[in-house]
C-alpha cells in the first residue's frame, strides 16, 4: 500500500457495498410488504365471501320473520307490509349486484405492485362495509320480529288470563 490515498478507496468500496445491501435490503422489504399485502387482501377477500353467505341467510330469515309476524297479527295486506316487500326486493336486488361484483376467491394477485395491492385492499374494505351495512340492518330487524313476538305472546297470555 505505497499509494497514499489508499483510504479513499476502501471508503469508495464500502459506500459502494452500502449501497449494493441497501438496494437489497429495499428489494428484500417490497418483497414481504407485497406478500403481507396479499395476505391480508386475501383474509378480506373470504371474510366478504362469508358475509355475503350470511347475508343471503339473514335476508331469507327476515322475510320469512317479518312474514310471520304479520300474519300473527293478521295485517298481510297492511302499508307496513307492502313496504317491507318492496325494501325486501331492493336489498334482494342489491345483495345480487353484490354477489356479481364480489372479488375472485382464486385470484392470488401476484401481478400486484405494493401501491395496487393498497388499493385494492380500500376498494375491498368499502365493499365489505356495504355489505355489513345489509347485515347489521337486517339483524335489527330479525331483532325486533323476536320483540314483537314476544310482546305478542304476552299480550295473548294476558288475553286468556282476562277470559278466565
Amino acid at each position: 500500500m505505497s499509494d497514499p490515498h489508499w483510504t479513499g478507496y476502501v471508503g469508495m468500496l464500502t459506500g459502494i457495498a452500502g449501497i449494493g445491501l441497501a438496494l437489497f435490503n429495499n428489494w428484500r422489504v417490497n418483497k414481504i410488504k407485497s406478500l403481507d399485502l396479499r395476505i391480508e387482501l386475501k383474509k378480506l377477500v373470504l371474510n366478504i365471501k362469508s358475509n355475503l353467505a350470511q347475508l343471503e341467510e339473514l335476508l331469507e330469515l327476515a322475510n320469512r320473520s317479518r312474514t310471520n309476524m304479520t300474519a300473527a297479527r293478521s295485517r298481510t295486506s297492511s302499508g307496513d307490509m307492502i313496504e317491507w316487500k318492496d325494501e325486501y326486493q331492493k336489498a334482494l336486488s342489491v345483495k345480487d349486484t353484490l354477489l356479481r361484483n364480489a372479488p375472485d376467491t382464486t385470484n392470488n394477485y401476484l401481478n400486484l405492485s405494493p401501491s395496487e395491492l393498497e388499493s385494492k385492499l380500500i376498494e375491498f374494505y368499502d365493499y365489505s362495509g356495504k355489505i355489513n351495512v345489509l347485515c347489521d340492518k337486517y339483524k335489527q330487524e330479525i331483532k325486533k320480529d323476536e320483540a314483537d313476538g314476544y310482546q305478542l305472546k304476552e299480550d295473548l297470555r294476558v288475553s286468556r288470563q282476562l277470559k278466565s
